[in-house]
């Protein structure tokens, strides 16, 4: 995943993947403390790893609404887009037959 790529093209997608890897992050070095710890220290991070998983998983689930945000707007301009071409089908056609034939389109630049 290019993420520069989508720092540039997706600013908000990008933060939640930032979030989401700090998160992961946290959760794995509250993991290896508690596996480290003994008695009372046990429970205390045990909390601490349930509110950050639970942080991390709404920034998962932002995320994935964010993204299928985008994929309807997505399918909305694919449709649009479909309904266009349908409408004006006989132009394009016309001048796809015309392109294969050779014929010079008055309408050129």
């Amino acid at each position: 995943m290019d993420m520069r790529r989508i720092q540039e093209s997706d600013p908000e997608m990008f933060e939640f993947f930032k979030r989401d890897n700090e998160l992961n992050h946290e959760c794995r070095a509250l993991s290896m403390r508690f596996r480290r710890a003994t008695g009372s220290q046990r429970e205390e991070i045990k909390e601490k790893i349930t509110t950050a998983v639970n942080k991390h998983f709404e920034v998962r689930q932002e995320r994935r609404t964010h993204e299928l945000q985008r994929l309807e707007k997505e399918l909305d301009r694919l449709r649009s887009s479909i309904e266009r071409r349908n409408e004006i089908r006989e132009s394009i056609v016309g001048k796809r037959i015309s392109q294969l034939l050779g014929e010079q389109d008055e309408l050129e630049f």
